[in-house]
């Protein structure tokens, strides 16, 4: 294992014990930039769970920095919703889970 894939395991652990649902982890290299990416389930379904992945550069990234993606593509995603124009994806977990149910996520 190297200093990112460490580095990966222990941001997991981290979100994991801050409360988040971090699923998987892996790093990747975007170019010559060393990437560390975390798929979070926001909500369960046993066939199609609602899954997103997020990725920042292994250097920088951290439990806190990974919270703000995650806070800044939801609040992307409710005013979306709000607009009346919610992606392909978002709207499929509506219909799966009800809108009531990705409003509480989404908050």
């Amino acid at each position: 294992m190297n200093a990112y894939e460490a580095k990966a395991r222990r941001i997991w652990k981290a979100l994991r014990d801050r409360g988040a649902n971090p699923v998987w982890c892996e790093t990747l290299t975007q170019g010559d930039t060393p990437m560390i990416a975390i798929g979070f389930e926001f909500l369960s379904h046993p066939f199609k769970p609602w899954v997103k992945a997020f990725m920042l550069d292994a250097v920088h990234a951290n439990p806190a920095l990974f919270e703000g993606e995650i806070r800044s593509w939801k609040k992307g995603v409710r005013a979306d919703m709000a607009a009346g124009r919610a992606s392909g994806t978002v709207q499929q977990a509506i219909a799966l889970w009800g809108r009531a149910k990705v409003d509480e996520v989404m908050a």
